[in-house]
């Protein structure tokens, strides 16, 4: 039985015409939603599914960062989103 643990992880938000691009810099994934709430729920769900895979290929799913070692560019912001993910035992 897999146990999991909430993580807080940064997201990068970037509004574009009609839309909003999330950037999860951890993960190296992009989504886009309509707005920042959609776009956030689905950076969680991206988050929790490749942690599942991560799990899945025995690769080490990566904790959080402190928010102001994320880089952002002029435009952008930094939110975060917590995730459920599988807990890793070493």
């Amino acid at each position: 039985m897999t146990t999991y643990i909430n993580v807080e992880y940064a997201v990068v938000l970037r509004p574009e015409a009609g839309s909003v691009n999330a950037f999860v810099p951890l993960f190296d994934v992009n989504v886009k939603g309509s707005t920042e709430e959609e776009a956030l729920e689905m950076a969680r769900d991206c988050i929790e599914m490749t942690a599942h895979f991560m799990l899945e290929d025995h690769a080490v799913i990566p904790g959080p960062v402190a928010m102001n070692a994320i880089k952002t560019h002029p435009g952008e912001k930094i939110s975060s989103v917590s995730a459920s993910i599988p807990k890793q035992i070493k």
